[in-house]
């Protein structure tokens, strides 16, 4: 399935609504699921319908302790059957436990990460737990959208700010050394498509 990842409670139910009116998917708005329901759900369940949508304060939640490996991604017991997290194992090296949402208990087809560009951005703070939660999250495929900013010159500010540039490559589980094609010719400015400007 997919998960979406969302700034905000607010847009939860403008997403839950146009998820279900636009398309036959089975939508679960985890993130208006209270805490404590949500501490007794179980991975199976959210991986149960095509599309989760949720937001990074949920996705911080500490509902499950599970086992990360020293780039902070969720380590899954590869045994056939199991629904498990390992706590050890031999060939990822150093790990640690650490408590993260039920929705870590999952591997996702594809991660959407809704975002900003600018100071209320979330993934380009990587000290914060919801930039951890983020990158632990299990997913084939992973993207981020930045949404449209008020200030035109945010994104040129993002492009030259190479801090962001490796959270964000973090996030998407890009190896260091490419972080720097993050912004590039496989980035898709929607600016340039809704205006019809010919892509680059």
């Amino acid at each position: 399935g997919t998960l979406l990842v969302l700034m905000d409670a607010a847009a939860l139910d403008v997403w839950e609504l146009a998820l279900r009116e636009k398309s036959a998917w089975s939508v679960l708005n985890h993130g208006s699921v209270a805490a404590s329901v949500r501490k007794r759900m179980s991975g199976c369940k959210c991986a149960g319908y095509d599309v989760v949508v949720t937001t990074y304060d949920a996705l911080k939640a500490k509902e499950r302790v599970m086992a990360v490996d020293v780039q902070g991604h969720v380590v899954a017991d590869e045994r056939e059957g199991s629904q498990w997290m390992s706590s050890r194992n031999n060939d990822t090296g150093s790990q640690q436990t650490v408590s993260l949402s039920v929705l870590h208990e999952v591997s996702w087809f594809r991660v959407i990460f809704v975002d900003c560009l600018g100071r209320i951005s979330i993934l380009s703070k990587s000290h914060t737990a919801r930039f951890a939660a983020a990158v632990g999250i299990n997913a084939t495929t992973r993207c981020i959208l930045f949404k449209e900013s008020d200030t035109v010159r945010e994104l040129e500010k993002f492009k030259e700010n190479v801090k962001h540039i490796r959270a964000c490559a973090t996030v998407l589980r890009i190896p260091e050394g490419n972080a720097s094609n993050l912004v590039g010719p496989l980035s898709i400015d929607f600016h340039k498509v809704n205006q019809g400007e010919p892509m680059e």
